[in-house]
């Protein structure tokens, strides 16, 4: 019988307060909970809570925050630019000397993928990956390989 009682305690403890707030407030609280439980943001529920004793004017001006905030935190995401050729390029040099000289790309092939770089257009984006050849993400998604030659490759 006794542990029931702590079981019965315990749930207590966890259950979520209760806010009576109209239909908005509810679904943003609500929303925000979720929030907290998907990034473990350092705000609680029962801080949340509070909303439903703010005033209309304090509500929306909380509300206006958070949505600035969330927007600027995510503004641009899928959307950004990739750096200049020659920033990727230095970026391939520094990742191929963190690697056994098997990786390393002499001056001609990396003038080679420069020039293959800049024929594709801008936007294109290297990946370093593989030793005989770096992934390049085109503009519209596409994955291909450039080999040390500058041509496109299969593998």
């Amino acid at each position: 019988m006794e542990a029931i009682e702590t079981e019965t305690q315990a749930t207590e403890v966890t259950r979520r307060p209760r806010t009576r707030i109209g239909h908005d407030r509810s679904r943003f609280v609500r929303a925000l909970e979720g929030l907290v439980r998907a990034t473990d943001a350092p705000f609680d529920p029962p801080t949340l809570a509070v909303l439903a004793d703010v005033s209309d004017d304090e509500y929306e001006a909380i509300r206006s925050r958070v949505i600035s905030a969330l927007a600027f935190g995510i503004d641009g995401v899928g959307n950004a630019k990739a750096p200049a050729v020659d920033v990727q390029i230095e970026n391939i040099k520094a990742w191929q000397r963190e690697r056994p000289t098997y990786y390393h790309w002499d001056e001609a092939s990396i003038d080679a993928l420069r020039r293959k770089l800049e024929a594709l257009g801008p936007g294109c984006e290297l990946i370093p990956c593989f030793a005989m050849s770096v992934q390049v993400k085109l503009p519209n998604g596409r994955l291909i390989l450039i080999n040390r030659r500058g041509e496109e490759t299969k593998s």
